[in-house]
């Protein structure tokens, strides 16, 4: 496929998935549990047919690595956690709709935590498969020819050519269920920092009869339309890879000040091992940033600048606005 057609594709499904989501909260919560299930039947299947069918013995042994000093493999380390933090990206896109779930304090941490452990046993279970279907040989070789995706070469030795289409539609079905995911909650932040001032007023405006954040979900579809016809797809996923350590790594920095700053606020959750647990995360994703910076330097750069950006148009437009909200709910 082309890369305009693809841009294209993209494009029509970002659209089609947007309109989908202004009919409410519920109907696009409703597509999401279908295509989740959808696309773990297929993965479920290829972890039952390696655990069963596959013969290769498992080696929990470490093996010693010739011609790797230390900065490679902090390059390596750094490599396989952004594509971690990829995989448990959903963590956060919970908060987003905070607003609209039934008992939040109780099923707010309880969906997090069910998630992350069910997301961990998925994906130590599917490399579990991996390994007892496809031989060391083959996956040494593969990973120098630069084919990081063992999922097709595992597929491929159970399924055969039968393989490629399994694996083909789950990713469909994966990216699908992803994009409906981001769509559904992304611009409810955007919503939630108009209604608190902190951004445009009309991205504040609900829709009459769905209540639902129509604003928001139009500038969040067009922003991403735009930068789709910008970008190629490489350089999008190491972008948004930095400005989602950047912003993730505020997040757990805001824990900090605003205990110190309202130390009084009703707290209903609580942070284990505090302050050190933050401390430990906000170094780790301090790291991550200088790694990424050392590796793709100019994608890191506008990484930065954009989060710079978005801090000065703040303090330019929304700054005082903001202040006089909080002095009003003091």
């Amino acid at each position: 496929m082309a890369s305009f057609t693809q841009k294209l594709f993209a494009v029509g499904n970002i659209l089609l998935i947007t309109i989908v989501n202004v009919f409410g909260i519920r109907f696009g919560s409703k597509l999401q549990n279908i295509f989740m299930v959808l696309k773990l039947l297929p993965i479920i299947f290829i972890i039952l047919c390696g655990l069963f069918k596959g013969t290769q013995p498992i080696d929990f042994h470490f093996h010693q690595v010739e011609d790797v000093n230390i900065f490679s493999l902090i390059g390596m380390i750094s490599f396989a956690l952004i594509a971690t933090i990829w995989a448990f990206q959903g963590w956060n896109q919970l908060n987003g709709i905070a607003e609209e779930i039934k008992n939040p304090q109780r099923n707010l941490p309880l969906a997090i935590i069910l998630s992350i452990c069910g997301v961990t046993l998925l994906y130590f279970l599917f490399d579990f498969s991996i390994y007892r279907v496809v031989p060391i040989d083959m996956i040494q070789s593969s990973l120098q020819e630069g084919n990081y995706y063992l999922g097709n070469v595992a597929a491929n030795l159970i399924f055969g050519n039968f393989g490629k289409y399994v694996v083909g539609i789950t990713m469909i079905l994966s990216i699908f269920n992803s994009l409906n995911g981001c769509i559904m909650v992304y611009p409810r932040t955007y919503y939630a920092m108009a209604k608190d001032g902190a951004f445009f007023s009309s991205v504040a405006k609900l829709h009459p009869k769905y209540k639902t954040p129509t604003n928001a979900l139009y500038v969040s579809a067009i922003v991403s339309c735009l930068l789709i016809f910008a970008r190629d797809l490489s350089q999008l996923t190491n972008l948004v890879a930095l400005v989602n350590i950047v912003f993730n790594g505020m997040i757990f920095y805001a824990v900090i000040i605003l205990r110190k700053k309202y130390p009084t606020m009703h707290r209903p959750y609580r942070v284990w091992a505090y302050p050190l647990s933050i401390i430990f995360i906000v170094c780790i994703m301090t790291g991550l940033m200088m790694s990424m910076l050392i590796e793709d330097p100019i994608t890191s750069i506008i990484g930065f600048i954009v989060p710079i950006v978005g801090l000065v148009l703040y303090h330019l437009f929304f700054y005082k606005k903001v202040g006089k909200q909080n002095n009003e709910i003091k």
